[in-house]
C-alpha cells in the first residue's frame, strides 16, 4: 500500500533513511519546536544538533497523519 505524506514528513523520512542532518531545514522552520522525551528543542540549529545526537528522531504527528491518509480519514 502507498500512502500520500505531506512534502515535509516525506523528506524527513528520506531523510532519516539516509542519515545526517542537512535535510531538516526542508522539513523545519527556523523557529520551530521539537518535543521529545521531556525536552523541547527551539530552533532549527539546536534542531540540527538535538538530531544529530539523538539517533532516530520520533515524530509521532507523522504516523497520525500517514494513519489518516490510509484510512481517509
Amino acid at each position: 500500500m502507498s500512502v500520500d505524506l505531506p512534502t515535509s514528513i516525506a523528506i524527513y523520512i528520506a531523510a532519516e533513511n539516509h542519515g545526517g542532518t542537512g535535510a531538516l531545514a526542508e522539513c523545519f522552520v527556523e523557529d520551530a519546536i521539537v518535543r521529545d522525551e521531556g525536552q523541547t528543542i527551539k530552533n532549527l540549529v539546536a534542531i540540527k544538533r538535538w538530531k544529530a545526537n539523538a539517533g532516530s528522531l520520533r515524530i509521532s504527528f507523522a504516523q497520525r497523519e500517514a494513519q489518516r491518509t490510509a484510512d481517509g480519514n
